[in-house]
């Protein structure tokens, strides 16, 4: 009996002891549920909802719903908070920096729905802004007198902003018709004073800025045409008194010029083409004339002024070969006759009065030695009736020492064309003859009552033939 009273008190022990361990863990799910609770961010959004009104839409998904998605009454708040920027910037009760820095802000959030949101009007607020900030410009831009550049800001403003764009369309036709009225009195006036470029200039300027505009092109093509009429007129005119007094460079500069400003012009080419083949017909007809009154050097001229103008034409080529023939040509170039006590000196010459002359291939001299017997002096050239002028200078040698004289003679193909005579003292004689149609020209010295040419030479020097007109 003993042994079992003692024993209850441990049966009793046992009991208390397991609802403790139960009570511990009812406590502990109680707690596990009330962790889970607190954390379920969404279940604590909820009873916030609930409980206020949502002033803080941003604030509140950002306590409760970063990382998840908001339930329908947040999203709602959010997506109406961002619509109201939108909205104030519209209307400009904001703005365009601080409601895009706000919108860029709820993109920051990571709400998907409130992000595109965001992104929609932000891209229409860039238009809007785009085009008021083009009103702005156009506006200041307008108010400097530059109608072009206003213009070309109004034109930037376009239908993103509605206000803006009607502000900008009634300035726009107004600018335009300012620009217009004023390039058309400018125009005019230039063109009343023939300052015809500078009207074209002004009208172009302003269709760069109104392109396709009826009213200014029609004036374009008014004034060009008046420009044309009075530049061919000019220029024709100018042409033809420059030609009438043979000044022919004159005359194509005129018509050159013209064809610069007016290229292709029908009219101006056909006159050209007239006054190049006038020209080209006068100037071998001139030159041959100057050439064969003796004045090469003048139809030289001539020759090279045409040639400056035109320089490969055939015509101009064949008179050059003409004028050569009208140089002088050195006799000793002439094919060579009979030469009889006739030589060409070696070495250079001098006459009794002391000059000089060259042994330049072109200089003869008749018999002067001391033998006796010698009755004549000759040498022949055969110009083949080429030339109608012989010059030459002649002078007694300084070996000169007879007392008679000596006659120089100038034969045409047998025919006596002119003489000279001449003692020790003679001066040298600068001789002339005209050799027209001669073939053989001979040169012969012989002596006046004297038996023969001992120590009575005569020198030659500087014989030439050209084609000239009379004889001096």
């Amino acid at each position: 009996m003993q042994n079992r009273k003692k024993q209850a008190p441990s049966g009793r022990k046992n009991a208390g002891s397991v609802c403790i361990a139960v009570l511990l863990c009812v406590l502990a799910a109680e707690c596990v549920l009330l962790v889970q609770q607190h954390r379920d961010r969404p279940f604590g959004a909820l009873r916030a909802v609930q409980t206020e009104r949502i002033t803080d839409p941003k604030t509140v998904y950002l306590t409760h719903f970063r990382g998840d998605a908001p339930n329908a009454q947040i999203l709602d708040a959010l997506l109406a908070e961002t619509d109201k920027l939108y909205a104030d910037y519209c209307a400009g009760r904001t703005s365009y920096a601080k409601a895009a820095a706000k919108l860029r802000s709820m993109k920051t959030l990571g709400a998907e729905d409130v992000t595109a949101r965001a992104e929609k009007h932000l891209a229409a607020m860039e238009k809007t802004e785009a085009s008021r900030q083009a009103l702005a410009a156009a506006q200041k831009v307008e108010q400097s007198g530059d109608d072009a550049g206003a213009i070309r800001q109004y034109r930037l403003v376009t239908q993103a902003d509605a206000e803006a764009y009607r502000t900008a369309k009634d300035a726009l036709s107004a600018a335009e018709n300012r620009l217009r009225t004023k390039a058309l009195a400018d125009a005019a006036e230039a063109a009343a004073a023939a300052e015809y470029d500078t009207a074209l200039d002004v009208l172009t300027q302003a269709l760069t800025v109104l392109p396709g505009d009826e009213t200014l092109t029609a004036a374009q093509h008014q004034t060009a045409d008046r420009r044309a009429l009075t530049v061919r007129h000019t220029a024709m005119q100018r042409a033809r008194i420059a030609a009438d007094q043979n000044q022919y460079p004159e005359a194509f500069a005129a018509l050159n010029g013209a064809l610069e400003a007016l290229p292709g012009d029908t009219l101006l080419e056909f006159v050209r083409q007239n006054l190049t083949a006038r020209y080209l017909q006068f100037v071998p007809e001139q030159a041959v004339t100057l050439a064969d009154q003796g004045k090469t050097d003048q139809a030289d001229a001539l020759l090279k002024e045409a040639q400056a103008l035109f320089p490969d034409t055939p015509q101009l080529q064949t008179l050059r070969q003409t004028l050569d023939g009208y140089k002088p040509q050195k006799l000793s170039l002439m094919q060579n006759g009979e030469l009889v006590e006739f030589y060409k000196a070696e070495e250079q010459l001098t006459d009794r009065r002391g000059s000089t002359y060259p042994a330049d291939g072109n200089l003869y001299y008749s018999y002067d030695g001391a033998q006796t017997g010698r009755r004549s002096s000759s040498g022949e050239f055969q110009l083949d009736g080429q030339y109608s002028l012989l010059t030459l200078t002649a002078a007694p040698l300084q070996s000169y020492t007879a007392e008679n004289s000596v006659i120089l003679e100038i034969y045409g193909d047998g025919k006596l064309l002119r003489s000279f005579p001449f003692d020790r003292d003679t001066a040298a004689l600068h001789v002339q003859a005209d050799v027209s149609g001669v073939r053989t020209l001979r040169l012969r010295v012989y002596p006046i009552s004297a038996p023969d040419l001992e120590h009575a030479g005569i020198l030659i020097a500087d014989a030439a033939v050209r084609k000239a007109g009379a004889v001096s």
